[in-house]
């Protein structure tokens, strides 16, 4: 084989974003996850303050993340990851209204607990959500990382750009695609097939 063929392999990094790997950026949202819902958490915390520090954590991963895969200013990636995290209490209630609809939309859920635990279309709802707010914040590539990841271990297709409202429900939903323009309301149960 010739030359030119392996150096166009070789990415020049000047060219390609330094973005970090797909897995540190969905660990990154686990971990959120997990802060906003310990039912799912190895980690316990036993104070405000250990959770505040935990979130101050995931705030400047949020920046290294961010600053690697976008060109804005430092000072532009500091702002959005502080904007995010200053989003997270919305996030947090409408996450639970999509509890809320999950567990009363469905008669085999025996507990919120068990729909935060088990339920894949809750997992697929909370990486849309927080890719989401990424996505409105002007945040490219990373909120798609963050929903094909959520599509790889659930089989639920969520475009990030796509707006979804309050009290959303995805029962059995292997199968589903949430396209970029699609628009559904809230009180919404959405079925495979």
């Amino acid at each position: 084989m010739e030359d030119h063929f392996f150096e166009q392999i070789i990415k020049n990094p000047l060219e390609q974003p330094n973005i970090p790997p797909n897995e540190v950026i969905s660990l990154w949202a686990e971990k959120l996850i997990q802060v906003l819902f310990p039912e799912n958490s190895p980690k316990v915390f036993s104070t405000i303050i250990d959770v505040k520090e935990y979130v101050a954590v995931l705030e400047l991963e949020l920046y290294d993340i961010i600053s690697a895969s976008c060109k804005l200013k430092n000072s532009e990636c500091k702002n959005a990851a502080g904007q995010f995290f200053e989003e997270l209490p919305a996030l947090y209630r409408v996450l639970n209204t999509d509890i809320v609809a999950i567990y009363e939309g469905d008669p085999a859920a025996q507990s919120r607990f068990e729909v935060i635990r088990t339920y894949p279309g809750f997992y697929a709802i909370c990486f849309y959500r927080i890719a989401h707010m990424l996505y409105n914040f002007g945040i490219p590539l990373v909120p798609r990382i963050l929903t094909e990841y959520a599509h790889s271990k659930t089989g639920i297709d969520i475009h990030p750009a796509a707006s979804i409202g309050e009290y959303f429900h995805i029962d059995h939903g292997t199968g589903i695609v949430i396209g970029e323009t699609s628009i559904i309301g809230r009180y919404v149960k959405l079925y495979q097939g």
